[in-house]
């Protein structure tokens, strides 16, 4: 068991509804034109591979869905993401979620990232989203 330090810590018991602790990341992607992979299952893949670079994603707190409809548009897509990124994250399970979103009317996929302060900084995030 790792303890978290003192400022991540404090992100914690800081936290309220009204003053949540996380970071966010939204990104729309143009898919190439010749693609015809299974864009869920590739995204899978790829953070499969990377989850281990940033600590936080393979770290549980322990203390001593929305749908879309299809197909969205992009002022629907910032609702969606707007909700989500609004509740806290569940501190029973790992601080972090990703949703991948697709049906977009412009044709476009989207990535949306949620992940706790207390565990992630700005260099671990570039290293992860590399």
């Amino acid at each position: 068991m790792k303890h978290l330090s003192g400022m991540d810590s404090a992100f914690l018991h800081l936290e309220s509804p009204e003053m949540p602790m996380h970071v966010g990341s939204l990104n729309v992607l143009d898919l190439p034109e010749a693609y015809n992979g299974d864009f869920f299952e590739d995204v899978k893949t790829y953070l499969q591979k990377r989850l281990h670079l940033a600590e936080i994603f393979t770290r549980k707190l322990a203390l001593m869905p929305f749908d879309l409809s299809k197909p969205g548009t992009n002022r629907q897509l910032q609702q969606y993401v707007a909700r989500m990124h609004s509740s806290l994250l569940d501190r029973s399970r790992p601080l972090w979620e990703f949703f991948v979103i697709d049906g977009l009317k412009s044709g476009q996929v989207a990535l949306y990232s949620k992940v706790h302060h207390a565990g992630i900084d700005g260099q671990a995030g570039v290293a992860v989203a590399v």
